[in-house]
């Protein structure tokens, strides 16, 4: 192995060790951990494996972000690309109210012409502030710009699902999983027809994979709860499905089943099951 590879290795090792006490801290405490012959507290080999994976992940960052700029630039360039049309909702469902909405006038149909209208601005809103933008500006008068700004956002939100699936990629199935994940979600024909378009379900989509490429997939009663309980982590997942639930509410009942599991993991742990169901509220 090269000096590289050597001073790589010393530096996953000594972050390991570094996180030792800090991850078996309260085992120790509670008469659970484990030592060797000279009375040192030792991680167990699937804890331990999850450690140096967690520190592994900072090693290719700028590899990462070229990755993530490559995804922007291809999902923004077949929305600018498209020329079809899909179904009406990506228009009349999206376009047409938040165009209503800042210029006066545009084409509703019965669901917003309703008293009570039955469909919920949260999604067109998405695009009001492109509109307002090129309002204030003047720039609406250019019928390309008009045309063209809301699928450079639509676009960018739907890098979001290869993104997701890369970082999930890469916490389940391993680092070298990951350019293959990228390469599946880049020539789906179906992402490509679908994704950039100005479709809630296209946006459901981002938001649920940014949610489970955070969401502790590995949780179970047998790991220490240090491990399984990631603050940040959680805290995304909980952010991003519950946006997804915004967008789409039908969305809610993938997410009923997988926290109900992750509450099952810490059925050992009640202080954690309440943290997180604080975070529940909280953020949902």
């Amino acid at each position: 192995m090269g000096e590289d590879g050597d001073e790589r290795g010393r530096g996953v090792e000594s972050a390991v060790k570094g996180k030792d006490e800090t991850y078996l801290g309260s085992a120790e405490r509670d008469g659970e951990g484990k030592r060797d012959r000279r009375g040192k507290m030792v991680v167990g080999v699937e804890e331990r494996s999850l450690i140096i994976s967690t520190n592994n992940s900072n090693i290719d960052r700028p590899k990462h972000a070229h990755t993530a700029m490559l995804l922007l630039f291809v999902r923004v360039l077949i929305a600018l690309a498209t020329r079809t049309v899909f179904q009406p909702d990506e228009y009349f469902q999206a376009l047409e109210p938040a165009h209503h909405a800042v210029f006066g006038y545009g084409d509703l149909t019965w669901e917003w012409l309703a008293p009570q209208p039955i469909r919920s601005i949260v999604y067109p809103a998405i695009n009001i502030p492109v509109y307002w933008l090129l309002k204030v500006t003047g720039l609406h008068q250019v019928d390309a710009l008009l045309i063209a700004a809301p699928k450079v956002v639509h676009g960018i939100l739907a890098a979001g699902t290869d993104v997701g699936l890369a970082i999930l990629a890469r916490r389940v199935l391993g680092g070298s999983y990951v350019d293959t994940a990228v390469f599946l979600s880049l020539t789906s024909f179906f992402n490509a027809l679908a994704l950039s378009r100005s479709l809630s379900n296209s946006l459901e989509t981002s938001l649920s994979s940014l949610a489970f490429a955070q969401y502790p997939w590995d949780a179970s009663p047998n790991l220490s709860p240090q491990i399984m309980y990631d603050t940040k982590r959680l805290r995304d997942t909980v952010l991003f499905s519950a946006l997804a639930c915004m967008i789409r509410p039908t969305n809610a009942i993938i997410w009923v089943f997988l926290y109900a599991k992750l509450l099952w993991s810490y059925k050992g742990h009640p202080k954690l099951a309440l943290a997180f169901l604080r975070q529940l509220l909280v953020i949902g």
